[in-house]
C-alpha cells in the first residue's frame, strides 16, 4: 500500500484545479480568435521517457519562477515556492 502525504496530496490538488483554470481560461480566449487547441493526440503518438522525479520538480520550479509577466503571475510565483520547499523536505 503506497504511503500518502495528505497535506501534499492537498497542495497537488489545489495547483492541479488552478493550472486546469488558466487552461479554461486560454481556451476560451483563443475561441474569440476561432482558435480551438486539443493536445489530447499527444498522449496517443507520443512515446514518454522516464524521468526521474527530482528532475521533474526541478524544472517545473523552473518554469514557474523565470517568467516575463512575474507582476501578473503571483500563483505561478507561489506554485514555485511550493516545489522549493518540496524539493528542500524531499531531497
Amino acid at each position: 500500500m503506497p504511503k500518502t502525504n495528505p497535506v501534499v496530496a492537498e497542495i497537488f490538488s489545489l495547483m492541479s484545479r488552478d493550472e486546469a483554470c488558466h487552461a479554461g481560461f486560454l481556451n476560451r480566449g483563443l475561441l474569440d480568435f476561432n482558435l480551438a487547441l486539443d493536445l489530447g493526440f499527444l498522449t496517443k503518438a507520443r512515446k514518454y521517457t522516464f524521468f526521474k522525479p527530482k528532475f521533474i520538480f526541478y524544472a517545473t520550479y523552473l518554469s514557474k519562477k523565470i517568467r516575463y509577466f512575474e507582476n501578473q503571475c503571483q500563483d505561478e510565483n507561489r506554485h514555485g515556492d511550493f516545489f522549493s520547499a518540496l524539493m528542500k523536505a524531499q531531497p
